[in-house]
């Protein structure tokens, strides 16, 4: 299970290590590009494994190092430094494995975790990485890759993904480049930009451990119905949430209707997608009563509800 304090203070760790300033609010730090290159030196490494030694898809390859860092950022040492040792084979078995578990996890119908229980790899590391509890998690994986793809994956490897690109001619500083892949039908869009080497970036907005209400709206959000004939308000569905899983709710958007007509839908928006996944418990639809009406909730994708009623 995801310790949520200790992932938050982990990030304060690290970003106490390198940024000091980070938490005196009003002060605006800076970093060099080089300096990233130095923190992420062993992310680099094993992404320029991927794409340059094993011939891997670049954007295929900024997924699975996003996944990486979710990984340690939730109790998983070193996944980084230790797929890096693998022998060549062992290293693509292992990436082979994760991607197959990473496309499971991206399908709108899948109703179970998925028949890998472990990536075999792992059993070298010292502990298994246990694709269950993962897909437990399922949205809050997704958001968690979302998050790193759009932050330390846009920075610190905009060089290697230049020389991987096999259109690659003239280096043009802040160049927008097209990663394929993108955009991503689960992870979205990814815009990258070839960074000079001496480019400073604002550290504040620019890091991964940044407070989880940063997270879309969408990622966080629940997509209400209800049956025809038993109309719902806002008010009850507000009351439900937070009678059984606390003050988890942020916004409840019931659908606009024609007068005297029933709503059939809304769209509930949580303080963290951490709690989307607490309600689902890996399933599809969760079932709840409120006053003894039926309320389904599934995962809001983005375009439910526009449909009339």
């Amino acid at each position: 299970m995801i310790n949520t304090f200790n992932r938050i203070a982990y990030r304060k760790h690290l970003t106490l290590t390198f940024f000091p300033d980070f938490f005196n609010f009003g002060v605006m730090g800076v970093i060099a590009l080089t300096k990233l290159h130095t923190i992420y030196s062993l992310q680099r490494m094993l992404f320029r494994k991927m794409v340059l030694d094993l011939c891997r898809s670049p954007g295929e390859s900024l997924i699975l190092i996003a996944l990486c860092l979710w990984l340690q950022e939730i109790g998983y040492p070193n996944v980084i430094l230790k797929l890096l040792v693998l022998h060549d084979t062992m290293l693509d078995k292992a990436l082979d494995e994760t991607v197959l578990y990473l496309r499971y996890l991206a399908s709108q119908f899948t109703i179970g975790p998925p028949q890998i229980t472990t990536i075999s790899a792992s059993e070298d590391f010292g502990f298994d990485i246990c694709l269950q509890m993962l897909f437990q998690y399922k949205y809050t994986t997704i958001s968690a890759i979302k998050r790193y793809l759009r932050t330390v994956c846009s920075y610190v490897f905009t060089d290697l993904l230049y020389h991987a690109s096999p259109d690659a001619s003239y280096f043009i500083p802040y160049q927008i480049i097209s990663i394929p892949g993108f955009p991503h039908p689960i992870f979205g869009s990814l815009n990258i930009r070839l960074w000079p080497m001496d480019h400073i970036f604002y550290t504040q907005g620019l890091w991964p451990w940044c407070p989880m209400n940063q997270v879309d709206a969408d990622d966080r959000s629940l997509f209400i119905t209800f049956s025809k004939g038993f109309p719902v308000s806002d008010q009850e569905i507000r009351e439900l949430f937070t009678k059984i899983f606390g003050d988890c709710v942020d916004i409840v958007d019931l659908a606009n209707t024609k007068p005297n007509q029933q709503p059939l839908f809304a769209r509930l928006v949580l303080r963290t997608v951490e709690m989307v996944d607490h309600i689902l418990q890996g399933k599809v639809t969760a079932k709840f009563q409120i006053n003894g009406k039926h309320v389904w909730a599934r995962k809001y994708r983005r375009g439910w509800g526009r449909r009339k009623q």
